[in-house]
């Protein structure tokens, strides 16, 4: 699989984060596409293995971060241009599917 070896972290209710059907849509593309999840937040300490920075919300899905501002002043960037990176953009195809089986469902 294309995201063999790799994990996707995200916070949870433990972690001040509302849970919402955004979230629960990426968990279940994450399921989909074989790819590891922990429900925890991303640590600064291992930021030398983040590959890729996205949030999530019922209005725009899935959205690219670029950068990341660091409480020490240095900032984490993504190695793509655009911040959109391979995770995302597969996250995203299986979201927008997973979207069009429920309004066809409804």
């Amino acid at each position: 699989s294309s995201t063999a070896g790799l994990v996707l972290l995200t916070a949870g209710p433990r972690h001040a984060v509302l849970p919402g059907v955004s979230q629960a849509r990426v968990l279940q593309a994450c399921q989909q596409l074989q790819l590891k999840v922990l429900q925890r937040p991303a640590r600064l300490a291992q930021r030398h293995a983040w590959r890729e920075v996205f949030l999530t919300n019922c209005v725009k899905g899935i959205q690219p971060v670029a950068s990341v501002q660091l409480p020490s002043g240095a900032v984490w960037t993504s190695s793509s241009s655009t911040g959109s990176g391979r995770v995302m953009q597969l996250l995203s195809q299986v979201v927008a599917q997973l979207q069009v089986m429920t309004d066809m469902s409804r």
